[in-house]
């Protein structure tokens, strides 16, 4: 009972239990029955010697439920929302408590909380949901090519050997509407279980997931990482925090209604402060200040888990009538860190529950089956892939909404047809090198100094209206532009080229 053992009363404080009472629960899984549920209060206080350092009459509120099985299941009764930032708050004084932290440590847990608080609001944190059929498929306009009219991974519905072939959105719902055991399924209904069913077809392996792999997956099903290449710049992302803790001292004694409204409601005014400051370095270019906060509250996450890890298990701990072995892997499959996780308890993943809920329900059937826990994480895998590939398509569309044909509509990428838009040579170097005449002749640059690294895409109005839309990129930098030009245009490069 590793994690568990030692301590007494006052060490990890005392859980009071309430009366027991029967409960009728309506299952998740559609299809199932009504059962009943013996269910109890469970409130967790403080030992005496942390009260002073918690908010007053300081307390975790849990249901627990137990069902035929007499297993105890403890759901926070506050939400996971609001119960995480408490259970957080518990454990850092929990933490402070053993004089292990030195007050810049201490600081530094107190800001990730803030931090960890401010992710949904930020405009990369994740929030698309595949409630229809349509939700599946990219307009015409957000696509790169012609393989890209829908979201699903490449390799959905294909098994672990690579086996059997991908799955187009009908596929899916049609997997799902035989999984679900109800004669009128939900489509968003089906599409989660369509998922579920591909990820049991190609479940990850928990015990082969290196943390640091898990951690990035867990990023990816999380916040969108943006358009900027490379990946956040250490030296960028420790001169973000020290201006933004700096900035957090010199509000520490904002009420709390100013506080809130200075750091939750003004992010866009925090990271351009945090630009444009010349002390420390001088100024950073705002896309990469951004990008170092989102670092930031990512890296949070692991602070706010650590926490949370702490503080339930000392709830464990200090039950009346301990965990049974199942009842623990129950508890730890949830509220503990897991390094299939990245090192995360999986309530900080509470963001993904709604589109996780059927694959969560079969690991607390056997927390101990590594296939169920291997289905949930190739779930938060795809999640990431679709989200990604529905943000990339905005992209594209915002970027040629500009550009509209004889009819009003947006301008559509379309592949490269060699035999109209290139005269002569392979198709794609040729093209490349014709944007790469377009492209000196009208003075292009980006902060690399030259266009070596640039990759040119051909968009094209739908029905081949004239003029078509060449989008230019630096792969080095990031740099973008979108430039419409004649066809005679481009049949005067390939002639010059």
């Amino acid at each position: 009972m590793a994690g568990y053992q030692g301590g007494s009363a006052s060490d990890l404080g005392c859980v009071e239990v309430g009366p027991p009472a029967d409960k009728p629960l309506t299952p998740a899984r559609s299809g199932g029955s009504p059962i009943r549920l013996r269910s109890a209060r469970y409130t967790w206080r403080p030992p005496p010697d942390l009260v002073a350092g918690l908010p007053a009459d300081f307390a975790l509120e849990f249901d627990c439920y137990a069902g035929p099985d007499g297993v105890r299941r403890f759901v926070p009764r506050e939400g996971l929302p609001t119960f995480i930032p408490r259970a957080a708050l518990g454990g850092f004084g929990l933490l402070t408590r053993r004089g292990q932290m030195a007050s810049p440590q201490r600081f530094s847990y107190r800001a990730s909380q803030l931090l960890y608080q401010l992710a949904p609001g930020l405009r990369e944190h994740l929030d698309r949901t595949f409630a229809r059929e349509s939700d599946l498929y990219v307009p015409a306009a957000g696509r790169g090519g012609a393989d890209d009219r829908h979201v699903l991974p490449e390799d959905l519905g294909r098994d672990g050997r690579g086996n059997g072939a991908p799955w187009t959105p009908r596929d899916l719902l049609a997997r799902g509407r035989a999984a679900a055991g109800d004669p009128a399924p939900t489509p968003a209904g089906c599409i989660r279980l369509g998922l579920l069913a591909a990820a049991r077809l190609n479940p990850m392996d928990p015990a082969a997931l290196p943390e640091v792999r898990a951690r990035a997956l867990v990023r990816l099903a999380l916040f969108d990482l943006g358009p900027l290449d490379g990946g956040p710049d250490e030296a960028v992302i420790a001169t973000v925090e020290g201006r933004l803790s700096a900035a957090l001292e010199r509000h520490g004694g904002d009420d709390t209604a100013a506080f809130n409204r200075w750091f939750f409601k003004n992010t866009d005014t925090i990271v351009h402060a945090i630009a444009k400051q010349k002390k420390g370095g001088g100024p950073l270019p705002r896309a990469r200040v951004r990008q170092a906060l989102l670092e930031l509250v990512f890296r949070s996450f692991a602070s706010v888990g650590d926490c949370v890890h702490v503080q339930m298990t000392a709830f464990a701990r200090a039950l009346p009538d301990p965990l049974t072995g199942d009842e623990r892997a129950l508890f730890d499959s949830l509220y503990r860190k897991q390094p299939h996780l990245g090192g995360l308890p999986l309530v900080l993943l509470h963001d993904r529950f709604a589109f996780l809920r059927e694959a969560i329900l079969d690991v607390w059937d056997d927390p101990h089956d590594p296939a169920r826990v291997g289905a949930l994480l190739q779930l938060l895998s795809y999640y990431g892939i679709m989200v990604g590939k529905k943000r990339e398509a905005d992209r594209r569309y915002k970027a040629q909404s500009g550009q509209q044909n004889d009819r009003g509509r947006p301008a559509v990428i379309l592949a490269l047809d060699p035999g109209r838009d290139a005269p002569t040579g392979p198709p794609a170097g040729r093209f490349q090198a014709i944007a790469g005449a377009l492209r000196d002749a009208r003075g292009a640059t980006c902060r690399c100094g030259s266009t070596q690294d640039w990759r040119a895409t051909l968009v094209a109005a739908e029905e081949a209206t004239d003029p078509v839309v060449i989008e230019d990129e630096c792969e080095r930098c990031g740099h973008r532009e979108t430039i419409p030009v004649t066809r005679e245009q481009i049949r005067e490069a390939g002639r010059n080229g």
